[in-house]
This record gives structure tokens, sequence and C-alpha cells, in this order.
């Protein structure tokens, strides 16, 4: 009798047993749980995420920097854990070296950018940065190239002189004259969009030079080397027509990236 009264009490502590769940790894857009589960759901803030089960390993990626989230998983039989955990910051100094001889005239022999939490905005979905050039001379939040101008919900921007000496004009003059290869100078420019995910932002500039109108294309996508360890930033560079024939290549790209691609690592 006190045997089956014994495997009955143990039979009762397995089912309420939960299974085992433990913070692995934080990173600025992306969470690794780990798990005695193989499989299961994920949700992230009680919304259902496409997380990926990996032998017990869930990684949760496309998330806000700097944001607290919780997290509850649940097993096929219907079990739940709870977890509560605050993704990373991108914050910091990157910086991509040109190695080579090829320089566009000794305009383009290194990258350095400052990023800093930027005030938040109701309009936009969580926590985003500023993205600064820094260049030798000038305080390091001097040129702020992301974003060019200042948001507003309604995303429309005024346009600009090439050479009138506000600052969203001299900021894009410095940035542009280290990719641009040809001996056209703009006339006008403004930005037609901007866009802003958890870890990739986007500009598109609309610019005049004489009878000439170019579109260019900016990128940054932050990321982690998986290698290495160190935070990134991919900065791609991309246009129509004349704007794409006139910008300078990456000389030195990374194996398997394109030429457009400058990569900056944390300093």
């Amino acid at each position: 009798m006190k045997k089956i009264i014994f495997c009955l009490i143990l039979f009762s502590l397995n089912i309420s047993l939960a299974f085992a769940i433990s913070i692995e790894n934080v990173e600025p857009d992306r969470i690794y749980i780990s798990s005695d589960l193989k499989e299961g759901k994920v949700y992230c803030n009680n919304i259902l995420c496409n997380s990926k089960f990996d032998y017990g390993k869930i990684e949760i990626d496309n998330l806000w920097p700097e944001t607290e989230y919780n997290f509850q998983i649940v097993s096929l039989s219907g079990k739940k854990e709870n977890i509560n955990c605050t993704t990373t910051s991108w914050q910091g100094f990157y910086r991509w070296t040109n190695t080579s001889d090829n320089t566009n005239k000794g305009r383009c022999t290194e990258l350095t950018f400052y990023v800093e939490k930027a005030e938040q905005l109701s309009f936009i979905g969580g926590v985003f940065y500023n993205i600064y050039e820094v260049i030798e001379g000038f305080d390091k939040k001097e040129f702020r190239i992301f974003p060019l101008v200042n948001l507003n919900e309604k995303g429309e921007y005024p346009t600009f002189e090439y050479k009138d000496n506000n600052k969203v004009s001299e900021t894009y003059r410095k940035n542009a004259l280290s990719f641009n290869t040809t001996s056209l100078t703009p006339s006008t420019f403004y930005c037609s969009e901007i866009n802003i995910k958890p870890n990739e932002y986007s500009i598109e500039v609309k610019t005049k030079s004489f009878a000439f109108k170019v579109n260019t294309i900016t990128t940054y996508k932050f990321m982690v080397n998986k290698e290495t360890g160190k935070k990134e930033i991919w900065f791609i560079l991309d246009g129509d027509g004349l704007a794409k024939m006139g910008m300078f290549k990456n000389p030195v790209p990374r194996v398997g990236t394109d030429k457009g691609v400058f990569i900056l690592e944390s300093i």
C-alpha cells in the first residue's frame, strides 16, 4: 500500500513539474533561450512569434534593442513557462578601414560611425538610434547621417539647396563627397522616404543636378557577427541609373558581399 502511495506521489509530482528554461544569450535584436523542449510555441508579449526550436535552443529575433520582453514558452501538452529579458544596445563606435590604394582620390580611406540612442517617438515602433559620421577635427555628434532630417509622422520633408550652410546640407555634402566619383555637383536634394525597423534603417534621397534627377538609397543593417561576436553595421549604398554608376564601390569587400556594402565593426 505504501509503495502504491509513493508511486502516486511521484507520478503527481512528475505531472506538476514544468520544463526548465533559461536565458542563454542576449543581443540587441535577438534572444536565445535554452529549454528542455524540442518543440512548442513561443509568445512574445502575448503575441505568437515565429521562433526557431533547435534541439532545446530557442532563437527569437527581430526584437527592438534596449527593450524588456516577456516570453512564454508553451509545450505541446499545454504546459507554460514565463521568462523576462531585456535586449542589449547598439550604441557605440563602428569603423571600416580601406586597406587598398583605391580611395576615391583620398576621400574614402575609412568610415567611422557613432551610434547613440535617439529621443523616442510615438510613431516609431520601438527604440532606435541616431547615426553620426565621425570626421577628424569635429565633435563626434557634429554630422548626423541618420536620420538626415528630423523625423515627423507624415513623412514629408523639405527640399534643401546642396550648397546651403544649414546642418542638413553640410552633412549631406560631406558624406556625398566620399562616395561621388563623378564631376557632377547636386543642386538640390530631399528625403523622399525614411524607414526604421528594429535592426535596419533606410533612407531614400532624390537629388537634382542640372537636367539630371537621381535616387540614392542608403541602408544601415545592424547585426552581430556569429564568428567574432562583434557588433557590425552594414552600410549599403544603392541607387538608380547615373547614381549607381557614379558611386564609389568598396575596393576591399568582405568575401561573399557586394561591392556596395561597407561593413563597420564595433571598436
